[in-house]
């Protein structure tokens, strides 16, 4: 029966295995090694095994791997390693495992609500971590790190405790060397913290086997709290694509939120070059041991899919456009049925993109790559920017400039070939992306006489938007001489 609890802790290329008898509680053996490929491939399988081990507690925070890209890279290596053993394995932050510790040491059990001050100090470096206890284990309010000098200590000592407390009222102190290997606290702030009758002074040294199966039993049991510190992320980390020369910053899992976290964001099909779908999903995660996960889904919208089915044989003779985000799709009356034009990329559409980085402008498919790398010689959103009032156009797109003169409250400033910035309403734009899914309608269905476009707008709810759409719509279809229908 597995009785044995495994500990890899470590910093910068040294790792420190530390193996504990979970009923006895005494130290099996200690072992040491470098963060390296061969410590995965070889020394991992002969350490550990699944008969023997009940679970392995990975702690390589602040571990440096030369043959890794990063620590993450090193820290998912192992995780990986472990759980194709089949050992079960823990990750824990360094701090929230030296939390633990200390608290561990005191054996303190606090109440609801109670504060617990941690104080940890190494020469002139004073760490404070200030926790409420919760019923899901303690929170921490706060993290300070600082250091101090000795004519500070010498002439301001206040000023050094006001940091210290901040604003809090603890229950109890708990002191402790930041430094492992001394086993005491420096003087200083131990003078200057023995006045409070709720000090105690732990050495940690004492309490590394201990600790390992307290926080064994912590993962293995949700509701046993005692020492448990709520994980928090240790750093931040950023989910999203980078379009042309600009980074876009869609998921931010912030320092210090808590965990595990999940978020998710929607995006237009062409950010990512994911065709196949009419959104894309991203989604970040990091769970409880700080491992963050991504993931990139494909959205097929039913409001789209659907469409054929709902638009009236009334309509047959009338190529409907429906518009979806900042793409548009095509149905023609094929077969004595609506279905998506092949030629406009079926049931998914093309995104409307306008690219003037050449003598003769390029649209959709053919402007995407422009649109990834020179993106102020490209329109885009024109739908959304049609929703809007003269008064709503204040943001910019990062990309193009909305300006007006006096005989238009609403033009599109682009960049144009040979240099020359261009403007133009966003109807003559619209009519200029309407003449090509005339082009795609006609080259498919022959024997239909096209003198009306019908319109049907699938995202767009809002009365008084689609009304300003619906009358730049009509302005575009009277530039191409065709008539225009809009369809409910």
């Amino acid at each position: 029966m597995a009785s044995l609890i495994g500990f890899i802790d470590g910093a910068n290329a040294q790792l420190y295995i530390t193996i504990v008898h979970e009923s006895t509680g005494s130290i099996v053996s200690t072992v040491q090694s470098f963060a390296c490929q061969s410590f995965i491939n070889i020394i991992l399988p002969k350490l550990f095994n699944s008969t023997d081990f009940k679970a392995v507690i990975i702690n390589t925070c602040n571990v440096i791997s030369t043959d890794f890209k990063d620590t993450l890279q090193f820290r998912k290596a192992v995780k990986e390693k472990l759980d194709q053993m089949k050992i079960i394995n823990y990750y824990i932050t360094k701090e929230n495992f030296v939390q633990s510790q200390c608290l561990i040491a005191a054996n303190y059990s606090s109440n609801l609500d109670d504060i617990v001050l941690i104080v940890m100090g190494a020469g002139e470096n004073v760490v404070v971590s200030e926790l409420r206890y919760t019923e899901n284990g303690y929170k921490i309010l706060r993290t300070d790190r600082f250091l101090t000098n000795e004519r500070q200590r010498l002439e301001n000592p206040e000023a050094i405790s006001q940091r210290i407390y901040s604003f809090c009222k603890p229950k109890k102190i708990i002191l402790s060397s930041a430094n492992f290997e001394l086993s005491a606290p420096p003087k200083y702030l131990k003078a200057m913290l023995k006045l409070s009758n709720k000090l105690i002074v732990v050495d940690r040294q004492n309490f590394i086997d201990i600790s390992i199966i307290e926080t064994f039993k912590m993962f293995d049991d949700k509701s046993y709290v005692k020492f448990r510190i709520l994980p928090i992320c240790s750093r931040e980390y950023h989910l999203g694509f980078k379009y042309g020369s600009k980074c876009h910053r869609k998921i931010v899992a912030e320092f210090g939120e808590a965990l595990p976290f999940k978020k998710s964001v929607f995006v237009s099909k062409s950010c990512l070059e994911f065709y196949n779908a009419h959104r894309n999903e991203l989604v970040l995660e990091v769970d409880e041991g700080n491992l963050p996960t991504f993931q990139v889904k494909e959205i097929i919208l039913d409001s789209v899919k659907n469409l054929p089915k709902k638009l009236s044989a009334n309509l047959k003779g009338i190529p409907i456009i429906a518009f979806y985000d900042d793409s548009s799709v095509i149905c023609v009356w094929k077969n004595g049925k609506f279905q998506f034009l092949d030629g406009w990329n079926g049931m998914y559409g093309k995104q409307l993109l306008i690219a003037f980085d050449e003598v003769k402008p390029k649209f959709c498919d053919e402007a995407s790559e422009a649109h990834r790398r020179k993106p102020s010689f490209v329109v885009s959103d024109l739908i959304k920017i049609m929703s809007r009032s003269p008064e709503e156009q204040q943001i910019n797109n990062c990309h193009f400039k909305i300006t007006k003169d006096s005989k238009n409250p609403i033009l599109i400033e682009f960049d144009n070939y040979g240099g020359i910035k261009k403007a133009a309403t966003p109807a003559f734009l619209m009519a200029m992306l309407l003449k090509e899914h005339f082009k795609a309608i006609k080259e498919e269905t022959t024997n239909l006489k096209l003198t009306e476009f019908g319109f049907y707008f699938i995202d767009e709810t809002e009365d008084e938007k689609i009304e300003r759409i619906k009358k730049q719509i009509k302005e575009s279809c009277g530039m191409l001489k065709i008539g225009c229908n809009f369809v409910t």
